[in-house]
C-alpha cells in the first residue's frame, strides 16, 4: 500500500512538472518588431533650369524600383521642387524646348533631407557662343570673321568694325564678341590690356547702354581654340573672363563661366 502512495505522488509530481513547463513554453512572447514611419524614408530634391522655357518637364526614375515622380519647372523662374520622394538612386530626364537638350542626370535622394541640385542649364543645340554670365545662361548664333593676311579672329554677332547689329531694342540685348589679334590655329590666347586680344560683352537698347571689355584694367580672360578645321570651316574652343565696367561710373562687372566655342566662318 505504502509503494502505491509513493508512486501517485511521483506520478502527481511529474504531471505538475510538466504542466508549468508547458505554462513557460505557452507565454514565450514574440520578438519586438520596430515600425519605421514611413516619412521618415522620404526625402526632397531642389533646383532651378536655365534659360527659361528651356525645360518644358523633368522626370525623376528610380534605377531599382522603376517608379517614377515628375514636376514642370516654375514659368517665372525656372525652380522646381521634387518633394516627398522615398530615398535612393534616381535617373532625371528632361523634356527641352526646340533646339535645346539636357542630358540625363544621375540623382540620389536621402532620407529625411532636402538635396540642392543648383541650376541645370539646356544646351542651344544651334549657338554658336555660348557661357554662363553672372550665372545665367547667354548664347549667340554667329558666324566667325577671320581675315588670313591680318590674321585677325572675331568671333561676334555685329559687324566686324563693331556697329550695333539692330537699333530700337524695346529690352537690352545683350552681344558677345572675342577678338584675337594674332589667330595662328588652337592653343591659348591671354585677353587683358597687353595681349591684343580681348573679350567684349555688350548691351544695347537702340543705343549702348552697358558695356565690359578686358581691355579695362582689373579685367582678364582666357581662350582656347581646341579645333581649327579648315576643310568644315569650323572653329571650335572655350573662354572664360572676368569684365570690368568700361564706364568709370560704373561698377557693372560680369564674371563669364562655362563658354563654349563652335563657330563656323
Amino acid at each position: 500500500m505504502k509503494k502505491y502512495i509513493i508512486c501517485l505522488l511521483c506520478a502527481s509530481l511529474l504531471v505538475s512538472a510538466c504542466s508549468k513547463k508547458n505554462e513557460t513554453v505557452d507565454r514565450v512572447l514574440p520578438p519586438m518588431i520596430t515600425v519605421v514611419p514611413a516619412e521618415s524614408l522620404l526625402g526632397t530634391l531642389t533646383g532651378s533650369t536655365a534659360p527659361l522655357g528651356a525645360i518644358k518637364n523633368m522626370l525623376l526614375v528610380g534605377t531599382v524600383n522603376g517608379k517614377q515622380y515628375e514636376v514642370i519647372p516654375d514659368a517665372l523662374n525656372g525652380s522646381f521642387v521634387f518633394r516627398d520622394v522615398p530615398a535612393g538612386d534616381y535617373l532625371m530626364y528632361f523634356t527641352a524646348a526646340e533646339h535645346f537638350a539636357v542630358s540625363p542626370l544621375p540623382v540620389k535622394i536621402l532620407a529625411r533631407t532636402t538635396t540642392g541640385l543648383g541650376v541645370i542649364t539646356a544646351k542651344e543645340k544651334g549657338y554658336a557662343l555660348s557661357c554662363m554670365v553672372n550665372g545665367e545662361f547667354q548664347g549667340w548664333i554667329l558666324k566667325a570673321n577671320w581675315g588670313t593676311s591680318s590674321n585677325l579672329l572675331q568671333l561676334t554677332n555685329y559687324t566686324a568694325g563693331g556697329g550695333i547689329p539692330e537699333a530700337h531694342y524695346t529690352t537690352v540685348k545683350y552681344q558677345l564678341s572675342i577678338s584675337i589679334g594674332n589667330f595662328t590655329g588652337p592653343g591659348t590666347y591671354i585677353c587683358n590690356q597687353t595681349s591684343g586680344n580681348s573679350i567684349r560683352y555688350n548691351g544695347y537698347k537702340s543705343i549702348l547702354v552697358s558695356s565690359q571689355d578686358t581691355q579695362k584694367e582689373g579685367s582678364a580672360g582666357v581662350v582656347m581654340i581646341t579645333s581649327f578645321d579648315p576643310v568644315a570651316r569650323l572653329i571650335k574652343g572655350t573662354f572664360s573672363a572676368e569684365l570690368a565696367s568700361r564706364s568709370s561710373d560704373s561698377n557693372d562687372a560680369k564674371v563669364l563661366t562655362d563658354g563654349l566655342i563652335n563657330v563656323y566662318y
